[in-house]
């Protein structure tokens, strides 16, 4: 009668003689390249079966096998003892050969973490469901998160933001060409004219000044009281004289300061730009087209900005009302 350490060592001995039978009948196959294989060949690894010693019965048994085999036979009896109890499975006559050493049972534990399939914690069958009646667009778990969505009124809101921007640097532009063009808008605005204060008598509180006037028989009185009727053609002259003095005088009529000034400067321009003349104007004329074609484009993207605008604000109408509308025919549903 053999004892069990000389079962042992004849058992690994058929082990090995199978596995060297085995590699003979089946020589490996080197290719060159894997092109075009990776899915019409299976790995030949997962495949090749191979002893292996187990206990059966209080008995050594020699088998063949593999990874996936092993895997599967695995899940089997883990699914076996989550539905019957540990208990059951013991009583069945189910063990494990895998539970008495260290690698076995942390490849059991990668099982284990494989077998947990995310997909499981999700409910793919109510989210890919279809819509039946339009109630279910504000009840659905996956098309009423469309509806509810607040993407489009804040795009909406950062058009807006962006457009006001835009056009701020359009209205630098169009001030650029005009001071290029001549046309110096610094000189006509109210605080740079320079005109003198004017009372226009528009105030109720302040009455208005009464104007002077002349007292031709005071001023041609003497003392003894006589008096001495001008003439017409002095009195004439005398009246053309004041009239003249008073429109110099009225700040009404006055021109403003800023032209002179404005007048200045050109003259000065003019004055220092006589020795290069020509490549000022060239300069300026190319400054000019760069402007004119700048304006341009900023015009037409502000435009498109304003399209995408409207059509986002449109299709957020939209979609308010559809939510709105199904989420109504819910409720008399319900």
């Amino acid at each position: 009668m053999l004892d069990s350490r000389s079962l042992d060592i004849i058992a690994d001995f058929k082990s090995a003689i199978l596995s060297e039978a085995i590699d003979e009948s089946n020589p490996p196959n080197i290719t060159s390249s894997n092109r075009g294989r990776k899915l019409a060949v299976p790995s030949q690894k997962n495949l090749t079966l191979s002893s292996k010693i187990v206990e059966y019965d209080g008995s050594p048994r020699l088998v063949l096998t593999n990874e996936n085999l092993e895997r599967s036979n695995l899940q089997n009896k883990r699914r076996w003892s989550n539905f019957y109890g540990q208990d059951h499975s013991s009583q069945s006559g189910i063990v494990d050969s895998y539970s008495g050493s260290d690698e076995d049972v942390t490849s059991q534990s990668e099982d284990d973490d494989s077998d947990k399939n995310p997909f499981k914690q999700l409910r793919i069958d109510e989210s890919l469901a279809p819509i039946n009646h339009p109630s279910e667009l504000a009840t659905h778990p996956a098309v009423s998160k469309t509806y509810k969505s607040t993407c489009l009124p804040r795009m909406a809101s950062d058009l807006i933001l962006l457009i006001e921007t835009e056009q701020t640097t359009l209205n630098h532009l169009n001030k650029l060409l005009r001071v290029l063009n001549g046309e110096d808008w610094y000189y006509i605005l109210e605080e740079h004219l320079g005109l003198p204060d004017y009372d226009h008598g528009l105030d109720d509180q302040s009455a208005p000044q009464q104007p002077k006037k002349r007292d031709y028989s005071s001023s041609n009185t003497d003392h003894k009281g006589s008096v001495e009727l001008p003439d017409k053609a002095n009195v004439s002259s005398m009246m053309i004289g004041d009239e003249s003095e008073r429109l110099n005088e009225d700040p009404f009529f006055s021109l403003p300061d800023s032209l002179a000034r404005y007048e200045t400067l050109q003259k000065r321009q003019l004055d220092e730009s006589t020795a290069n003349s020509d490549e000022l104007e060239t300069l300026q004329q190319d400054l000019i087209n760069y402007l004119q074609l700048s304006i341009q484009r900023q015009q037409e993207y502000i435009n498109n900005l304003t399209s995408i605008r409207n059509g986002i604000v449109k299709v957020d109408r939209y979609r308010y009302d559809l939510y709105r509308w199904g989420k109504e025919m819910g409720e008399r549903k319900n």
